[in-house]
């Protein structure tokens, strides 16, 4: 029997520091993405369904009582939107809580989504942020899925650096679309702070070839989509399926069959997570001190009041990792079911 209560808020959320930066970060963050509500550019469906402003800035509310003090957006989000939410709710209070925002996910002229990593995007891009913010610095400054060789050397990062000495950005890094290229621009001498990558039961790739680079190289270790899109939290099934303003309508749905099959094989973590499998998930990422935050998306307060709840658990036990990592190694990494690339 479940033992979670869904409307109480998490008693105790930890803290751990970002790499070698000065920064603590609550042990578990909150993702806007889904608070940006649904946004078309060209035919990408980039948004994740519907959601009222009001249900979004609830959301957020119950982060923060959740004591939740990261959180994690990005100027595509909504095209703006998810990080007005976060301006309304923190204007003149943001104080201790710690925001990271992306850049270089861009609308083209064409009205394609597009990209653009030039120093003068990056610049304006941030004033834009800023501004919805209602914010004078941000925190942690990402790049946003951008490639191996723009991370490591040139414009974009003479234009980070610039803003940090500005104290316009504290800290900045990458958000990688893959473990292999975060992998590579290590290897190339990246020179950021912080890298926010996928990493979770059913991704991960991290821990033998990303985490002993990261730790060597002192930079803190962000992780997003811990629950697969919703894979990881037990309400799916085969039969699912997503609103047509829901990027998992087209990237999830085809093969939610597939990752469910892999999920149901890691139902023994359960019993030891309040029977919930979101928590277990996001347990399994806290059991690995390389990761700093499990950044965790959410449409609503009670999502966000139940995955609080993961710090105040503990990161799994290490037997229950050891299994859960097994059963990757032998299984997932060789069953040929295709991990898209599903990051915006």
């Amino acid at each position: 029997m479940s033992v979670v209560n869904k409307e109480k808020a998490a008693e105790k959320m930890n803290e751990r520091r970002l790499g070698v930066t000065d920064i603590s970060l609550s042990e578990i963050g909150l993702g806007t993405w889904p608070l940006g509500g649904p946004v078309q550019v060209g035919n990408e469906t980039i948004g994740r369904g519907q959601i009222s402003e009001c249900d979004a800035i609830a959301t957020v509310e119950a982060a923060r009582d959740s004591n939740i003090k990261f959180f994690d957006t990005a100027d595509i989000y909504g095209l703006g939107q998810a990080e007005m939410v976060l301006g309304k709710v923190f204007a003149g209070h943001w104080n201790e809580t710690i925001v990271a925002s992306k850049v270089g996910k861009v609308v083209t002229s064409k009205g394609s989504l597009g990209v653009c990593y030039s120093g003068d995007h990056i610049r304006r891009a941030l004033e834009g942020s800023l501004r919805r913010l209602r914010k004078d610095c941000v925190d942690i400054y990402l790049l946003h899925n951008p490639p191996p060789e723009i991370a490591s050397k040139g414009e974009s990062i003479e234009s980070l650096a610039t803003l940090q000495q500005e104290g316009k950005i504290r800290c900045w890094g990458v958000s990688a679309r893959l473990v292999k290229e975060a992998v590579t621009m290590i290897m190339d001498g990246f020179q950021g702070a912080v890298m926010e990558i996928v990493f979770n039961l059913l991704r991960q790739e991290a821990t033998t070839t990303l985490f002993p680079l990261a730790r060597k190289a002192g930079i803190g270790i962000l992780v997003r989509v811990p629950l697969e899109y919703g894979v990881l939290t037990g309400r799916f099934t085969k039969d699912t399926t997503f609103p047509l303003d829901d990027h998992r309508h087209d990237n999830l749905e085809p093969r939610l069959a597939a990752e469910l099959q892999r999920a149901t094989a890691l139902r023994f973590l359960l019993p030891g997570s309040q029977d919930n499998m979101a928590l277990a998930a996001i347990r399994f990422c806290l059991a690995y001190p390389d990761v700093t935050s499990v950044i965790t998306g959410a449409k609503n307060a009670s999502q966000i009041r139940v995955n609080a709840i993961a710090s105040d658990l503990g990161p799994l036990p290490r037997i229950d990792v050891e299994r859960a990592e097994r059963l990757f190694a032998d299984h997932f990494n060789t069953m040929g079911i295709a991990i898209g690339d599903l990051d915006t």
